[in-house]
């Protein structure tokens, strides 16, 4: 059965508040469809007055790097299905983050973020890692685009920018206090993904920009028409990516998630932060 019910898609990032942050901060996060890096991004800004150190984590090639003690790691990813997507969350199994204080960002459509945010925390800690404060955010979903349309909005900006006032002033104070967010152990079930994106062969140019853009290889070089299902998580990178729009989610997908989701058209669910 379909659940791919969490994937965000995009919104611009207004700078937010002069920064209380002097060292750089490291931006670590997987963002398929942008909203993921859109929405830390503008909380980087808010917080630090030097650029955050980029690191993508959505590029197949890409790892967490050696991240100095005492460096402040803002760790984002979107929701797929209660989860963080399974590309990331071995990467951050891989890590080294001994000494390094982390604000952990859950991102996701407007159904549920279920475990992610505790998976997220839990795999951080295990690196090594200090959660010094957490946030659940809103974006407007990538396949029901209606559902949270417009978000993030002024009003969540707005939040962000408190949420990182709040953060700073732990910051500044050394303060240590436990950050406890929602969620079970085990967590729920992994996502898999139920279809592929679809190709439209007359409009596919055979670029390669999707094969490359594939967080986890599952496009064939020879052939972009084609996919594993095995390894497609469903991110939808590659009609991000496609210049021809060529690649799109399969009609029947589509419509059946939309049916899941129509009871919650029209709501506007709040931001959660935890300090």
């Amino acid at each position: 059965m379909l659940s791919a019910l969490d994937f965000p898609c995009h919104a611009p990032a207004p700078l937010l508040q002069k920064p209380d942050i002097a060292m750089p901060v490291y931006h670590l996060y997987f963002s398929p469809c942008s909203s993921t890096y859109d929405t830390t991004y503008a909380f980087c800004r808010a917080i630090s007055q030097n650029a955050a150190i980029e690191v993508n984590l959505t590029d197949r090639e890409t790892e967490v790097p050696e991240i100095p003690a005492g460096s402040v790691a803002v760790v984002a990813a979107p929701v797929y299905a209660g989860r963080i997507p399974t590309p990331m969350a071995d990467k951050l199994a891989r890590a080294r983050l001994e000494g390094v204080k982390v604000v952990t960002f859950a991102v996701y459509g407007g159904r549920a973020y279920e475990d992610a945010l505790l998976e997220l925390n839990d795999l951080c800690e295990k690196a090594g890692a200090t959660v010094l404060a957490s946030a659940a955010t809103i974006a407007a979903h990538v396949f029901v685009p209606d559902l949270e349309r417009g978000r993030p909005d002024a009003n969540d900006f707005a939040e962000i920018k408190d949420f990182g006032r709040r953060v700073c002033e732990k910051y500044a104070k050394g303060e240590t206090t436990p950050v406890i967010v929602p969620g079970n152990r085990p967590y729920r079930p992994a996502y898999k993904a139920a279809f592929v994106p679809e190709t439209d062969t007359a409009m596919c140019r055979k670029c390669g920009v999707c094969v490359a853009a594939c967080p986890t290889g599952a496009i064939d070089a020879q052939d972009p028409s084609k996919t594993d299902i095995n390894l497609c998580i469903n991110c939808m990178r590659c009609a991000a990516s496609c210049a021809s729009g060529a690649k799109a989610q399969p009609a029947a997908a589509k419509a059946f998630i939309t049916a899941r989701l129509s009871p919650l058209l029209g709501g506007h669910k709040p931001n959660e932060f935890y300090v």
